[in-house]
């Protein structure tokens, strides 16, 4: 499972959240990456689908490490919500400045189960993980300006 964070926008039509970019990117790549498997042909490389109004739109990250970044940045730690871009940025620049606190450590992996229970593995994560995430979601935010960062 995963939660994808993305630049947002207050439909008040409708009484909701909703994404405020949307680009025929994903679905030309998700179509060059369908051909490609269907053929046997290479797959496609992702940054031969992306627009410059593209990036820096959305990140997707696994389940546990999206709850650890958002508890690393003081937010509600939940499977989808929304902030103002820009208190979110003033939470991400905060975690950059350059002092100890900000500076995450590395998270050993671990398996659990196996013979007739259900097994579960983590991978672990390596150091300074969160903060490398939260410069990206920092770019996320700033490209938002005024609107949202929700995650889902």
């Amino acid at each position: 499972m995963s939660i994808t964070f993305y630049i947002a926008e207050f439909n008040s039509e409708y009484d909701r959240v909703e994404r405020a970019y949307r680009c025929d990117c994903d679905d030309r790549y998700s179509d060059a990456w369908n051909i490609a498997e269907l053929n046997d042909l290479p797959y496609p490389e992702v940054g031969d689908y992306t627009c410059d109004d593209c990036t820096d739109v959305s990140i997707n990250l696994g389940n546990s490490n999206a709850y650890d970044l958002m508890r690393w940045l003081d937010i509600r730690a939940d499977e989808y919500g929304d902030i103002p871009a820009r208190e979110l940025a003033a939470k991400c620049q905060r975690r950059l400045w350059d002092v100890d606190r900000n500076h995450d450590p590395e998270v050993e992996g671990w398996e659990q189960g196996g013979e007739g229970k259900a097994r579960v593995i983590s991978c672990g994560r390596r150091p300074g993980y969160l903060r490398d995430t939260t410069e990206r979601l920092l770019k996320v935010a700033q490209k938002a300006g005024e609107r949202l960062i929700a995650w889902c």
